[in-house]
């Protein structure tokens, strides 16, 4: 579920409060989601892996980026 809100105009980041409960929550998700990821790619070839819609759009903006970028193919990486 996701929620939205409008940011406040007067808000200043710099100076905002950070909650060490909510901190610890925001580190507990991204554990467990991590988790989650990590199983998927041990699991599936990342040749064949789609984890959104855009992840040609993504793979495309890195080779643009980073033209110098050439990961080893599958069959001749070590673990």
């Amino acid at each position: 579920m996701s929620v939205t809100t409008q940011v406040p105009k007067d808000f200043d980041a710099e100076n905002a409060d950070n909650f060490e409960d909510i901190e610890k929550q925001f580190a507990v998700k991204a554990v467990q989601q991590m988790a989650t990821y990590w199983a998927i790619l041990e699991k599936v070839p990342g040749s064949k892996l789609r984890l959104t819609k855009m992840d040609d759009d993504i793979y495309e903006h890195l080779k643009k980026d980073f033209p110098d970028f050439d990961p080893p193919s599958p069959s001749t990486r070590t673990r």
